[in-house]
């Protein structure tokens, strides 16, 4: 077996059991399951003391539990700092709509900074929904939306990855992996200003040759390559050791890998070694 090879399937292994860890301890949705309500405390509380159905929060869609439909959705406001940069993106937002056609609880799941978080909070608080339905009747449901900002002439691209990224190990159809190594779990990114530009700086975990890296990594908006980042896996090589990376990513759903450069801070940590086998 080659060395390279060897890397790969190192890295991979790696990425496969820290995933396993964090699955081990799963959030309250998670838990809960399709078609039944969760988050209704162990004193209870009862629905109605809250607007919209909410003291005992959301069901799961699915089964028998019908998904609500947007009504009204206004666009968001751009916030002033991310329209002098150009910068544009998409933020995740989670929230219950209750039985009243109104969010509730809304928090930020995936932001990108510049502002734009608190925007899309602020648009989406005057959002209304038919509610969804149970056997016929309306409840309280979870859900997660996406609030896209986009300017005509802005350059700023937003990069995902796959759905076979998320698998164990890591699955990236299409790419070399001999070329490229290294996966990088990307967890969250955000965009900060920085004069006239921006910067992107996301909180990134390596796994390679070299062990598990926990590093904060950037990129200027003034130079090309630099894409925001969305939560999930990538393949990725050092562009020059220890301080470079390239990324690769996907613009589009199933489109074709495109390259991402980001530097290592000077302050990011050390690795760690790798794990015995």
């Amino acid at each position: 077996m080659s060395r390279t090879l060897s890397y790969v399937l190192l890295s991979l292994t790696m990425l496969a059991n820290a995933l396993a860890q964090e699955a081990s301890t799963p959030s309250p949705a998670q838990q809960s399951q399709s078609g039944t309500d969760v988050g209704a405390g162990a004193t209870g509380g009862g629905i109605g003391t809250e607007p919209g159905n909410v003291s005992k929060p959301g069901y799961r869609v699915g089964g028998n539990v019908l998904p609500p439909k947007v009504l009204y959705d206004p666009d968001p406001a751009y916030s002033d700092v991310a329209r002098r940069a150009g910068y544009q993106g998409t933020v995740v937002l989670w929230l219950i709509v209750g039985t009243d056609g109104r969010a509730h609880r809304i928090r930020v799941q995936q932001g990108i900074g510049m502002g734009l978080d608190q925007q899309s909070l602020e648009a989406v608080k005057t959002w209304r929904f038919q509610p969804a339905t149970k056997d016929g009747q309306p409840v309280p449901v979870m859900i997660n939306v996406e609030v896209n900002f986009r300017l005509a002439t802005s350059s700023t691209q937003s990069f995902h990855t796959v759905a076979e990224a998320n698998a164990t190990p890591p699955h990236f159809p299409g790419v070399d992996v001999a070329k490229y190594p290294m996966v990088v779990h990307i967890g969250n990114a955000n965009g900060l200003p920085v004069g006239d530009s921006y910067e992107i700086v996301a909180q990134a975990t390596i796994y390679g040759a070299a062990g598990k890296q926990s590093l904060s990594i950037y990129c200027s908006g003034k130079k090309n390559n630099c894409p925001f980042l969305g939560s999930g896996n990538y393949p990725a090589r050092w562009k020059s050791e220890g301080q470079q990376l390239e990324i690769l990513g996907q613009e589009k759903r199933d489109g074709p890998w495109k390259k991402a450069e980001y530097t290592v801070r000077p302050d990011a940590p050390t690795a760690e070694p790798p794990a015995n086998p």
